[in-house]
C-alpha cells in the first residue's frame, strides 16, 4: 500500500496541467468575442439604487473587429460613444455640436453616465460558462459574470453575438438592476466610417495629427531596434 500512493500522486500531477487549461478555458476576462460583424437594435431597462425604474434606452448597436459603436437619441439629443481598445480609448460624439470628447478606455468615472454595456470592453467582467439555454428558439451559450463593477448571467450566441443580460452594474452612487436585451441583429460588414470621428468635427485634425505622430514614432522607435540589434549582433568568429 505504502508504494500505491507515490504513483497515484504521479498520476496527478500528470493531470493537473490538463485541468489548469479547462478551468482557463471556462473563465475569461471579458466575453468572447464576436466571430462576426452586426447591427442591432439594444433595449436597455435601469433599476437605480433607490428603487426608482429609469426610461427604457433604445439604443443601435455596431460591432467590427472589436469595434463598438452605441448611439441613440436621449431626451432629442443625438449621443454617439465609440470605443476603440485598439486606441485604449472612447470617443463621445456630440453630432449637434460637431465636437467629440476622448476618454481613456480605462476611466471608469464615464460610466456614470453612460448606459451600462457588460459586453464592452470598461466592464471588464469574469466571464464563466455555465450551460447552453434556448433563448427565444434560439440556442444561447450561458454566463456567470461577476466583477468588480459587474455581475449577473449573461447569453451570447453561438457566433459570439450578444442576446441578453439580467443583473447589477455598479455605479457611482451603488448598485443598479440592468437588463439588456439584443433584437433585430442583423449579421455583415459595417462600414469603416461607424468607428471613427468624422473630419468635420473640431478637433479631428489635431487627433489625425497626434495618431500620426505616435505612428511614427513607433516606426522609428522599431528602425532605430533593429539598427541596434544588427550592429550588436556577434560575428561569426573563425
Amino acid at each position: 500500500m505504502a508504494k500505491s500512493a507515490p504513483i497515484r500522486w504521479r498520476r496527478v500531477r500528470l493531470l493537473l496541467p490538463a485541468l489548469a487549461i479547462t478551468l482557463c478555458a471556462c473563465v475569461r476576462l471579458g466575453p468572447p468575442p464576436p466571430g462576426v460583424s452586426y447591427q442591432a437594435d439594444v433595449r436597455v431597462e435601469v433599476v437605480d439604487p433607490d428603487g426608482e425604474r429609469r426610461p427604457v434606452e433604445q439604443l443601435t448597436e455596431f460591432y467590427a473587429r472589436g469595434l463598438r459603436r452605441r448611439q441613440a437619441t436621449i431626451e432629442g439629443h443625438d449621443l454617439v460613444v465609440i470605443d476603440r481598445p485598439d486606441l485604449a480609448v472612447t470617443w463621445i460624439l456630440d453630432p449637434a455640436a460637431e465636437a467629440f470628447e476622448e476618454l481613456w478606455l480605462r476611466n471608469t468615472d464615464v460610466d456614470a453616465f453612460l448606459t451600462p454595456d457588460p459586453f464592452g470592453p470598461r466592464m471588464e467582467g469574469r466571464f464563466r460558462e455555465a450551460g447552453v439555454d434556448e433563448i427565444a428558439g434560439t440556442p444561447a451559450r450561458r454566463f456567470e459574470v461577476e466583477g468588480d463593477r459587474v455581475r449577473g448571467v449573461a447569453w451570447i450566441s453561438m457566433d459570439g453575438v450578444p442576446i441578453r443580460f439580467e443583473g447589477e452594474v455598479e455605479r457611482r452612487d451603488g448598485a443598479s438592476t440592468v437588463r439588456i436585451d439584443y433584437g433585430e441583429v442583423q449579421r455583415g460588414p459595417q462600414a469603416a466610417y461607424l468607428f471613427a470621428i468624422p473630419p468635420n468635427y473640431a478637433g479631428y485634425e489635431d487627433r489625425k495629427r497626434r495618431t500620426k505622430e505616435r505612428r511614427d514614432d513607433g516606426i522609428e522607435h522599431a528602425i532605430r531596434r533593429l539598427r541596434d540589434e544588427r550592429e550588436w549582433r556577434p560575428t561569426n568568429i573563425k
